[in-house]
């Protein structure tokens, strides 16, 4: 129900309860009156019994003042002053007991607003109020309020209320007809539909979004109007979004941003280059082996098992790679090959070699060749020719090459080399061989050294006693 007709109601009842009380109070006075006057031919006894005596002469005789209240006085109030002042209840008590709804707080009464309804609500209008509870026991606070712009339509005293007390939207700034509507673009924001309205309303961070729905924020984790992202925090790393939303931070885009401390788009290290997930550049010296680098131990000048120069690998003796401080490195750790157990000293491994001048050879000359282990004499005559036969008759060079074709073919560890009369002989293998050559004025100085065996490491072939170094490693004849 309307609260203004409640309270029109309200005020109606009083007034009537008002008039009755008025009409009561005249009623009483006529009466008072009438007794006041027979109370001077008479006087009462005060006994309450109506019998005009008193109750010493006869316990049950009335107290004979005609009022009827019981107290002798003959106002007929109760309170036994004979004032007539009417200033009893009318209960025959005398102590002017409060009325609950009379609009005035008496006795006990923590408030009276002139009713006893509790009510919920405040007047239309009121922006607070304050009511009394139905037996004026205590204020009621924090009512409903009623106003223009609540977003209620309070019938009878609105005709709409979109909850605005603007003109534009559905309803008027007072609730009491159609609005105006709004229009996205117009640049005047109307609540009802409108967050924002700034004419273009395209966004850009602080800017008013298409449809006037929203302020683009980044940072509020929804991608919106020129955003490329939004993930709240937009901090970067790896696939995270950047700061101002502006895009995903890729590593190998070519652009350093967000968490990357560089972007040179291959990322694969390199002295200066970018690392891999764009985490650093790569800088021998700084104590961290990264991207291409083999090891980095700070100084990076070698020694064994330190890092090289360049952080390109660990100083090793017997990689048969003379590097860092290494004088040399023939593969192996060992006192054979041309370098010494601790690649730190050259040593020699040389073949045998010697040579003969067959220019004055003749019938019956012999030469003896001895590559330590086995032995085998070649000899020269007039006419025969065969595996250790030279013919004599010949002329120097054409010995000389004959000599020097069966010397190589033959199974000693010999070979021969012609050139003119004179034949070249070389040990096949390295190092000491304890091997000579005897006959027609040779010379043969034997080889120096210790060559490596099969299966050592080497370097060259000068490392390995048979001559033959494959994959760093001697191999057999």
């Amino acid at each position: 129900m309307n609260i203004k007709l409640v309270d029109w109601l309200r005020t109606l009842a009083l007034g009537f309860s008002l008039l009755l009380l008025g009409g009561c109070e005249l009623i009483a006075d006529f009466d008072r009156d009438l007794i006041d006057s027979g109370s001077e031919m008479m006087a009462g006894d005060g006994d309450g019994d109506g019998d005009g005596l008193t109750d010493a002469d006869m316990p049950d005789a009335g107290d004979g003042d005609g009022d009827g209240d019981g107290d002798g006085d003959g106002d007929g109030d109760g309170d036994g002053d004979m004032d007539a002042g009417g200033d009893g209840d009318g209960d025959g008590d005398g102590d002017g007991d409060a009325v609950c709804g009379d609009d005035m707080v008496e006795g006990a009464e923590m408030c009276d607003d002139g009713n006893t309804i509790a009510e919920s609500a405040c007047f239309y209008g009121e922006l607070a109020c304050e009511r009394c509870n139905g037996d004026c026991s205590a204020i009621l606070t924090g009512l409903t309020i009623h106003v223009c712009g609540d977003g209620f339509t309070d019938i009878g005293d609105e005709t709409c209320d979109d909850g605005f007390t603007d003109a534009c939207g559905t309803c008027s700034a007072d609730c009491m007809a159609v609005g105006t509507g709004s229009s996205c673009g117009d640049g005047i924001v109307c609540a009802e539909t409108e967050t924002c309205d700034d004419t273009d309303n395209d966004g850009g961070e602080g800017g008013c979004l298409a449809g006037c729905v929203g302020i683009q924020s980044c940072g509020d984790g929804m991608q919106e109007g020129t955003e490329v992202c939004d993930d709240t925090d937009n901090d970067g790393g790896e696939g995270g979004c950047l700061a101002d939303c502006v895009g995903v931070q890729s590593c190998g885009d070519g652009m350093q941003e967000g968490t990357e401390a560089c972007d040179d788009t291959d990322n694969d290290g390199g002295e200066g280059g970018c690392l891999a997930d764009c985490v650093g550049v790569q800088s021998c010296g700084d104590g961290m082996a990264e991207g291409t680098e083999a090891c980095d131990d700070t100084d990076n000048d070698g020694g064994e098992a330190g890092c090289l120069a360049g952080c390109v690998g660990v100083q090793s003796c017997g990689d048969a790679t003379a590097e860092g401080t290494e004088t040399c490195d023939d593969g192996n750790v060992l006192a054979c090959g041309g370098c010494s157990d601790t690649c730190g000293a050259v040593q020699a491994v040389t073949q045998g070699a010697g040579s003969v001048d067959v220019s004055t050879a003749v019938d019956t000359d012999t030469l003896i060749f001895d590559d330590g282990a086995t032995m085998v004499t070649f000899t020269f005559s007039n006419g025969v020719s065969d595996a250790i036969t030279i013919d004599a008759t010949g002329t120097g060079p054409a010995r000389a090459m004959d000599l020097a074709a069966k010397l190589t073919a033959h199974a000693i560890l010999m070979t021969g080399a012609d050139a003119g009369s004179n034949v070249t002989i070389t040990h096949v293998k390295y190092g000491a061989q304890s091997a000579s050559v005897t006959g027609l004025g040779s010379t043969y100085v034997d080889g120096t050294g210790t060559g490596c065996t099969p299966g050592d490491g080497c370097a060259t072939a000068a490392d390995c006693d048979s001559g033959i170094c494959t994959d760093n490693l001697c191999v057999a004849l």
